[in-house]
């Protein structure tokens, strides 16, 4: 049994990407409650998805703000598959940390 109980609930590949498909992303705070909640602060919210995916190249098809979590339906404005997966990946990366750097206070 590869691993044992080491590798349970861990991918043996990587997770599929397609450049051509939306992509649905969920991103989720335990933290997100009371004055932290997101839909407190659905304003900023949407300003720095519209800004991150203008900067980056992703277009977002839909968005849902639930409080605890987002629901994103994005898909990469480039046609070619490295640049697409890097924009991506880097979308990501700058959206959620500025998100909980200006909603938590993270450092």
């Amino acid at each position: 049994n590869f691993g044992g109980m080491l590798h349970t609930g861990r991918r043996k590949t990587a997770r599929p990407f397609s450049h051509r498909l939306p992509i649905h992303v969920v991103l989720k705070s335990s933290r997100a409650r009371g004055a932290w909640s997101l839909h407190a602060h659905s304003e900023r919210v949407a300003r720095l998805l519209t800004r991150y995916s203008r900067l980056y190249g992703v277009q977002v098809l839909y968005s849902a703000n639930v409080g605890n979590h987002l629901h994103l339906l994005v898909k990469t404005e480039s046609r070619s598959y490295p640049t697409a997966k890097a924009q991506f990946q880097a979308f990501l990366r700058r959206f959620s940390g500025e998100l909980a750097f200006q909603i938590m206070g993270a450092k």
